[in-house]
């Protein structure tokens, strides 16, 4: 059996009528602040809190696809709190089935090393070490309130966790069956103790699975 070819989507209407729109390879997830303009291709960057962590305001994904503004579209579902919400991320497994449950991570770069080092999925002091993307599945139920706490992770796999490459992510409860989709809910902090610019904030988000 060949392996399922899989597609990642964000959620760009409401948590009760989601519209999903396809992130494809070459785009990039943006975390920003509150005043993002798609029209004007303006991103709001995230201000560090004073103390402690924060979670980005807005989600949003550079596309350039179009060749002319607007570039961008934004996880509207996602809206910077700790939300009981279910339909914000989706993997859709098109055609073939995988043997294993999925598993949502992050690395430094599309080579995949193991244990990352870029300080989004290591975390820093105020995140207690904690990487800043934390996810958890909503495939059979929305999140719960309670989820999102910064600096609160396990090794291995857990759910909800922190996405560091093959040190902390999350396991699906089930593998994926031919043309199903699995659903997440996410969030991306912002500690006061972060470095300023890209650097060490561009991970590659992954789903890993085998089939036979």
């Amino acid at each position: 059996m060949a392996a399922p070819t899989l597609h990642f989507y964000f959620n760009v209407n409401t948590e009760g009528s989601p519209t999903w729109t396809e992130i494809l390879a070459a785009d990039i997830i943006k975390p920003t602040g509150p005043d993002t303009n798609a029209t004007t291709e303006v991103y709001d960057p995230v201000t560090a809190p004073g103390s402690g962590c924060k979670i980005a305001e807005e989600l949003w994904v550079d596309d350039d696809s179009a060749g002319s503004a607007p570039f961008a579209f934004q996880n509207t579902a996602y809206d910077g709190t700790t939300a009981d919400l279910q339909n914000i991320f989706r993997i859709f497994f098109a055609t073939n089935a995988t043997s294993t449950a999925p598993i949502l991570t992050a690395y430094d770069t599309s080579a995949h090393a193991a244990d990352p080092s870029k300080e989004i999925c290591t975390g820093t002091t105020t995140s207690n070490s904690a990487g800043w993307i934390k996810a958890t599945e909503t495939t059979g139920a929305s999140s719960g309130a309670a989820w999102t706490t910064c600096g609160t992770t396990s090794a291995g796999s857990a759910d909800p966790n922190c996405l560091d490459g093959d040190q902390r992510y999350v396991t699906c409860a089930a593998a994926a069956t031919a043309d199903s989709q699995k659903l997440f809910n996410i969030v991306i902090y912002v500690p006061d103790d972060a470095g300023s610019g890209t650097t060490g904030h561009d991970p590659v988000l992954t789903c890993k699975y085998t089939y036979t």
